[in-house]
């Protein structure tokens, strides 16, 4: 198993897979591909990176972190992991604990001192970063308006 910086070959697989099961309570909450194009675009415009999981030069997962963020009301930085995928076929053999463990380290080496992420409730991956450690921050709730006729 091997965890390195995605090259630009790495980068079309996971552009290739950017519509996939990421945990969102319903269909509706899935933006389109254009969009999810939109959003790593501007991401990866702010610094942050992928790092990619290798068996045998096939990839298996990825995840996209960055260094820096700043807290809204504090202003103090910390790392942020945007996203954590791993083909469902490669699922259960640890590559998103490898994954997420090389993000942290990455971060750390960065200096930074807190790492954060957001999951939507229901995602399988939540039992992963409470595992690692990680603990409710804030929660996101939402109301659904019906309009009125």
């Amino acid at each position: 198993m091997e965890i390195s910086l995605a090259t630009e070959q790495d980068m079309q697989v996971i552009k290739a897979n950017l519509i996939h099961d990421n945990g969102r309570p319903t269909d509706k909450d899935q933006p389109s591909r254009e969009r999810m194009e939109q959003l790593v675009e501007q991401t990866l415009a702010t610094g942050a990176y992928y790092l990619v999981l290798k068996e045998a030069d096939e990839i298996k997962g990825w995840v996209m972190l960055a260094a820096e963020r700043k807290d809204y009301f504090t202003e103090s930085s910390y790392g942020f992991i945007y996203e954590l995928f791993v083909f469902a076929e490669e699922r259960g053999k640890g590559y998103g604990k490898a994954l997420m463990n090389a993000a942290t380290a990455e971060l750390r080496a960065l200096g930074m001192t807190e790492v954060r992420l957001n999951v939507f409730e229901g995602n399988p991956a939540k039992h992963l970063y409470t595992g690692l450690g990680y603990k409710p921050y804030s929660t996101v709730m939402t109301l659904t308006l019906e309009r009125k006729a």
